[in-house]
């Protein structure tokens, strides 16, 4: 899973809002989703002969490094639109609907929409909260959020979490975001570092206090990390989608590590976040390389300008969605498999916003 920044979910659906025919549930997070929602916006996969639904674009990403892991094997009941894992379930729950021209209450308790409503109040039960410790203002409309949990954390830097800040009328898109963890572990805090627009959301979290505490709903996860290669590694920042770059050659540095890597970080302008950092780090680490590039889109061309070994390097992409996925195909189309490109995607950014 991202969110990268963040990882937006098109929604948080509650499942009374969804017709039983639009309804499925994304195996990633067990969220009821909006299929036609969903198709909308390219959150589905076809896999194995059926067609399988997101709530987000994270959910997409981890499943396609993945399917097996994700894959479910649900069955529904074509009367009701209930979903179960057990086919024989289905089909008794189907036969009871037709004769009774209604469900039983007993046999829909199995049913996953049942379970997932279970395992939400179970969640909250297990919810880890993060209280505010500071915020501070980087550059533009970006902000840093650092906040301490109240029960030990571990991830590896690179990695994501999903946090919920409850808030009177939200909008469409929710209370619910992924954020990469954009602090390391050393540093002693969970840090969020984001722009502030006008959702209802981003809002709250803005207003936050000193000492006021968000949930925690989803534990580090993603495999977007520093991974060991003989080959030259390539980091390929657009906009916010620097955050999980900085986590890891922070996090680098700090254990005296070599940071061979290169990092070419665009910007629609020179307010970067992070970028004296990176300075400093390059003078500290000659091994390590920085390259701006400023209001120009990034293409495959302009990349290899910038690494003329580009194409035997191991290259990682990080940013807003249309970026990542655009970017994507053209190095493909250069020759970098799959295997030797990683991609992390900031879902609800565009060359005008990122």
């Amino acid at each position: 899973m991202h969110n990268h920044d963040e990882h937006e979910h098109h929604h948080d659906t509650k499942i009374t809002d969804i017709p039983s025919d639009h309804m499925a549930i994304c195996p990633v997070t067990g969220d009821a989703i909006d299929t036609v929602e969903a198709e909308k916006i390219g959150h589905f996969r076809d896999y194995n002969g059926k067609r399988i639904y997101f709530c987000c674009a994270t959910c997409v990403q981890l499943f396609d490094e993945n399917p097996e892991k994700y894959a479910p094997t649900l069955h529904q009941c074509l009367e009701c639109g209930l979903h179960y894992a057990s086919q024989d379930t289905a089909r008794e729950c189907e036969a009871w609907c037709k004769e009774h021209k209604s469900c039983s209450l007993e046999i829909t308790k199995q049913s996953v929409e049942s379970q997932q409503g279970n395992k939400q109040v179970a969640s909250l039960q297990k919810t880890t909260a993060l209280r505010l410790l500071e915020k501070k203002h980087l550059v533009d409309n970006i902000w840093a959020f650092r906040f301490t949990p109240d029960q030990p954390l571990s991830w590896t830097p690179g990695q994501f979490i999903r946090v919920e800040i409850t808030h009177d009328n939200p909008d469409s898109e929710g209370t619910k975001r992924w954020f990469t963890i954009s602090s390391t572990p050393h540093d002693g805090f969970i840090q969020i570092t984001t722009r502030i627009t006008d959702t209802t959301f981003k809002q709250a979290l803005a207003a936050l206090e000193t000492g006021q505490t968000i949930k925690l709903i989803e534990q580090p996860d993603g495999d977007f990390v520093w991974q060991e290669s003989e080959k030259p590694l390539v980091f390929i920042a657009g906009g916010i989608g620097i955050t999980p770059f900085y986590s890891m050659l922070k996090a680098r540095g700090h254990s005296g590590q070599p940071v061979l890597a290169t990092l070419i970080y665009n910007g629609r302008t020179d307010d970067l976040p992070f970028k004296a950092e990176f300075d400093e780090a390059s003078k500290r680490h000659p091994e390590f390389h920085v390259h701006y590039v400023i209001g120009d889109q990034l293409t495959v061309n302009k990349l290899t300008r910038i690494v003329p070994e580009l194409a035997l390097s191991e290259v990682y992409v990080s940013g807003p969605e249309p970026m990542v996925e655009a970017l994507g195909e053209q190095l493909r189309a250069s020759g970098i498999s799959d295997q030797n490109l990683h991609e992390d995607f900031f879902p609800h950014y565009n060359k005008d916003t990122y």
